[in-house]
């Protein structure tokens, strides 16, 4: 079953796409880590990094689709869901050193990234079949995305497609155009949060990352 959320405006006219590009999810990533840096303890590159990779973790599904010659073939599962979202925070806690606040705040920011990539994908028009994603598993694996999705999306392959395929449409007029979108709305973003908050994280370190990927100091 596919539930559908949040209607769009009254007129208002969605283009077709499928699903938003590293580009975005990225840029999203470093923005929320922006605001969940400490206050006045130098921040290291490594947040950052930690940043882009959680944001982006969910489409790792690839992985699974490669390993079979059918690179979309898993694409959109599990990995689409809070309950991993909450697998993937609780297992930054373990695996981090540090304090214990330094370890939390860096759980609960690969919630949060983790959580904006489902968010943002159900906020994108999913053409032809709008099936969705398992958002709320293990709680039920009913698909759900919003009614309302004015993201393009990017093109990358079909359900069945190899790689070849995927590489075909990954550097399409069409792509290229949804990333163009994809920086119009989140590079303005990222930089308001910049604007509105310049010295959250103190300066950003640059040495070596340590086993901690958080941030440095605690606030």
């Amino acid at each position: 079953m596919v539930h559908i959320l949040l209607p769009p405006p009254v007129g208002f006219r969605l283009p077709e796409g499928l699903l938003p590009s590293p580009v975005g999810h990225s840029l999203a990533g470093l923005t929320i880590a922006h605001l969940l840096a400490p206050k006045s303890a130098p921040v290291r590159a490594s947040w950052y990094a930690f940043a882009v990779v959680a944001a982006n973790a969910p489409d790792f599904d690839f992985v699974g689709g490669l390993a079979v010659g059918a690179i979309n073939a898993f694409h959109g599962g599990i990995a689409h869901s809070f309950g991993a979202a909450f697998a993937v925070a609780g297992l930054t806690a373990l695996a981090l050193r540090g304090a214990p606040a330094t370890r939390w705040r860096a759980s609960a920011a690969a919630l949060a990234l983790y959580a904006s990539h489902i968010l943002l994908d159900m906020a994108c028009n999913q053409s032809p079949k709008n099936q969705g994603m398992p958002v709320l598993w293990p709680v039920t694996t009913d698909r759900m995305l919003f009614e309302w999705r004015p993201l393009w999306g990017i093109l990358h392959g079909g359900t069945y497609g190899g790689v070849r395929h995927f590489l075909a449409e990954l550097f399409s007029v069409h792509n290229l155009m949804a990333i163009g979108i994809e920086l119009a709305v989140f590079l303005p973003l990222l930089g308001l949060a910049l604007y509105v908050w310049p010295n959250r994280g103190g300066s950003t370190r640059t040495e070596p990352a340590t086993p901690s990927l958080g941030p440095s100091g605690d606030d």
